[in-house]
């Protein structure tokens, strides 16, 4: 499970992890959500947090401007993060980030490798790395029910081809560039050999096949209200993973 130190009901959570301690519990670094807990200046002038200090949702990934300044201020941030978990006693098992800021955010991948070498971090989750094909096959679009004209089929299927062309392409951007920050944690610390959200695994069946002897991390939300995120529990609840792989369960404790 994981734990985000400038989350809410931290005194409860120290207080089960004590009770606990077959878990593995991640410490869920946060950048875009709930209270600074440095109230740095820095973070506000970049956009990163608001005037009170909370942070705004997805400042961190629309900065541009990510100089020694906003490095020292996201540092001293995480670091202040971790100490906070800490002293509550909760023993951190591995690290990730809220929304994977540390897969998604290249200009910081220094900056939280600085972090867990300082406080002895020895596992780390890594990005998630899909399937060309499944993906282009998930996110085609329907056509249109009727056309009146041959030249509105055509134009259409040209069109849907282009955006096909074009999502694969920034896919294929997005893809290299997580496998070298994927490539970065693996050869630094101890991860898994895939991660994956779980109904994304679902979707991907070309690749569960493929994983014969992997560790792989799936990430699931259950108490979440999203409805996306309860019907994959449904999933979860109904074993559907069972029909495409056969698995057994470990924590990172055991990784």
């Amino acid at each position: 499970t994981t734990i985000m130190a400038n989350g809410h009901c931290l005194e409860e959570v120290a207080s089960f992890a004590k009770q606990h301690p077959e878990i593995s519990y991640r410490i869920h670094f946060c950048l875009d959500e709930f209270d600074s807990l440095t109230k740095s200046s820095v973070l506000f002038d970049y956009g990163l947090t608001d005037k009170d200090g909370v942070f705004v949702k997805g400042g961190v990934f629309v900065c541009e401007r990510y100089d020694e300044r906003l490095k020292n201020a996201v540092y001293d941030e995480l670091c202040a993060q971790v100490e906070r978990l800490l002293f509550l006693g909760v023993p951190i098992s591995h690290a990730d980030s809220h929304h994977l800021v540390h897969t998604r955010v290249p200009k910081l991948q220094n900056t939280f490798i600085s972090v867990f070498k300082k406080y002895g971090i020895e596992k780390v989750r890594i990005g998630e790395i899909y399937s060309l094909r499944e993906m282009i096959k998930t996110h085609q679009t329907d056509a249109p029910s009727s056309t009146n004209a041959n030249h509105i089929t055509i134009e259409h299927n040209t069109g849907k081809q282009k955006g096909k062309i074009i999502r694969g392409l920034n896919f294929v951007k997005a893809q290299i560039k997580q496998l070298a920050i994927n490539y970065r944690y693996k050869k630094n610390f101890k991860t898994t050999d895939y991660f994956f959200f779980y109904s994304g695994l679902l979707k991907n069946t070309s690749m569960a096949n493929k994983m014969t002897n992997a560790k792989i991390e799936l990430m699931c939300h259950p108490g979440h209200p999203s409805p996306v995120y309860q019907f994959e529990i449904c999933q979860i609840e109904s074993n559907k993973l069972d029909e495409k792989m056969n698995y057994k369960l470990i924590s990172y404790n055991e990784l």
